[in-house]
């Protein structure tokens, strides 16, 4: 185990159906993720999980008789066949999930059992490193984003635009239509929010999270590997948020997302210019 996560060695030893019964959990999960009715499935679990699975899926294809890296498609066994389909199906499926964020498994076995030594497979090669905005070069005018499901987020970040006046001094827009960098550029953030369903970040808010999500573990291990404890080292650095997280204390999970995203960002190196606020709808 490292940090809680299966770290799979070239030495263990994987069956095929051992292997196929990975992937086919791992496609379940990732079903189970986009299932807006259930439980908000994190996307550090879904990584771990099916970064498990290849590699399961890569360790089964290496105690194979007929291993060859160069052999064509047409040469390979039924079994095999079978774990290379769903493994390409589980890599489309997360690569789609989470919107093409580069992200490794975790020791790389599956790609060099099929492509041979690399560093793991990648999903996308259009994600940008983060990089911190100095204090001087961002934007003034503050960033509100909503997210939710009935609209009442959305009525309260109007309000709130209003109130700090306008477009002159502040910049309003759905989280669906925002990536982590525009949060850099901007000194003050305030977020509204509200939980759907079992703890799950509302649909607009779900590729924005789980990105916060995917930085936040790579900031942690990069932190941890370089040895980097400074503050301002980090992306949201300089920059602050405030967060309003809406929902309803009849259910469990009240405020879930807005709470969790805070913890989030902050690990990310921003400050929070008061503690999240709740606002909770039980009484309309």
């Amino acid at each position: 185990y490292d940090n809680g996560t299966v770290v799979k060695n070239d030495c263990d030893n994987v069956d095929m159906e051992q292997a196929v019964q990975s992937l086919q959990s791992a496609l379940e999960l990732i079903k189970k993720a986009t299932d807006n009715k259930g439980t908000w499935v994190n996307a550090k679990d879904l990584l771990d999980e099916t970064a498990a699975a290849l590699d399961d899926a890569g360790l089964a294809l290496r105690r194979s008789p007929s291993n060859n890296a160069n052999k064509r498609k047409s040469s390979i066994p039924p079994a095999e066949a079978r774990i290379l389909k769903l493994a390409d199906k589980v890599i489309e499926k997360r690569r789609r999930f989470l919107g093409g964020s580069s992200v490794h498994d975790v020791d790389g076995v599956w790609t060099k059992s099929v492509y041979g030594d690399c560093n793991g497979i990648s999903f996308g090669t259009d994600h940008e490193e983060l990089c911190r905005v100095p204090d001087k070069d961002k934007d003034e005018k503050a960033l509100i984003l909503y997210a939710g499901q009935t609209g009442t987020s959305k009525m309260l970040a109007k309000s709130l635009h209003r109130s700090l006046g306008g477009d002159a001094r502040s910049v309003l827009r759905n989280m669906k239509n925002t990536a982590i960098k525009d949060l850099l550029a901007h000194k003050r953030v305030y977020i509204i929010c509200s939980t759907f369903g079992l703890g799950r970040p509302p649909r607009d808010g779900e590729l924005f999270y789980s990105n916060v999500q995917l930085e936040a573990i790579k900031c942690k291990e990069n932190l941890e590997d370089l040895a980097i404890g400074e503050e301002e080292e980090k992306a949201l650095a300089g920059t602050s948020i405030a967060i309003a997280a809406l929902g309803s204390s009849a259910f469990d999970h009240y405020a879930t997302f807005g709470l969790d995203l805070t913890d989030e960002l902050v690990t990310l190196g921003a400050s929070t210019a008061l503690g999240t606020i709740t606002i909770d709808g039980v009484n309309g």
